[in-house]
């Protein structure tokens, strides 16, 4: 992390290693593999067989897609699914402690974000849904074939659909910060965890930028660029209630000084 990261704003230890690691990681191979196990460990549960099956299915899946192609999309690609693994456990660990989250609750929403983005191919939604079926069709298969119940596979396929930032923002804006609808926890926990890295300065602000990029090769005219600075500001004032899991680790505060400083 750079030392400007450290000087411009206060930031808690964690969100500072979790950044850190984000860029640290992207200068290797994504290893997806590596990452749901981590995730598991880091929040205390030793997943059943069948549970890591579908990981594994999941992340094998993805890495012979990521081969069929010359490059993976610059921000929907694997090391982002990795973030939102390691932000998701970071998140869940903290809710756990609470017993806001129980252990089934948690796998299922390690499960979702393993998932979430298969198959996606860089582009945004051309019908609601639309890719967020494909990753959700694809993991149902795989689930059913590892025996999960139906109830689990229902949950699970249902927080991959709400990942869509067409749900998450109207959600969203519906709140003020601090509150908390337990009928939403896992969807708002799963939401944070897919925006988790891009809401932190510095990495934040690269994967802005990989985002635009990946819109531009994909022939996408979206205004404002979301590497410009009316398009950061547009994203981080969109995200008008957060969990209180991410709360607890500062990131509405991060966003706040952020938008103290960004100029158009």
């Amino acid at each position: 992390m750079c030392d400007g990261l450290k000087t411009m704003f206060a930031i808690d230890p964690r969100l500072e290693s979790f950044a850190r690691g984000c860029l640290v990681r992207r200068q290797g191979p994504a290893d997806l593999h590596q990452a749901y196990h981590y995730a598991f460990q880091f929040i205390g549960i030793s997943p059943k067989a069948n549970v890591i099956a579908a990981c594994m299915k999941i992340s094998s899946k993805m890495d012979s897609f990521a081969s069929s192609k010359k490059e993976e999309p610059l921000y929907h690609n694997r090391h982002h699914t990795i973030d939102t693994l390691m932000a998701i456990a970071s998140l869940l660990k903290i809710a756990i402690s609470q017993d806001l989250v129980t252990p089934n609750e948690a796998v299922n929403a390690i499960i979702a974000m393993n998932g979430h983005d298969m198959f996606h191919d860089g582009t945004v939604n051309t019908s609601h849904n639309n890719l967020e079926k494909i990753a959700a069709a694809e993991v149902r298969s795989i689930l059913a074939e590892v025996d999960f119940a139906e109830s689990d596979i229902e949950i699970i396929c249902d927080l991959i659909m709400k990942t869509d930032p067409a749900f998450q923002f109207p959600m969203r804006a519906q709140f003020q910060s601090g509150q908390f609808d337990t009928t939403l926890k896992l969807p708002l926990l799963v939401g944070d965890a897919d925006l988790f890295a891009s809401l932190l300065p510095t990495i934040g602000e690269k994967l802005s930028n990989d985002l635009a990029a990946e819109w531009e090769k994909a022939k996408l005219n979206i205004k404002p660029s979301p590497s410009s600075a009316q398009g950061r500001i547009n994203f981080l004032s969109a995200v008008k209630w957060l969990s209180p899991m991410s709360v607890a680790l500062g990131i509405d505060q991060v966003i706040k000084q952020q938008l103290a400083v960004i100029i158009v």
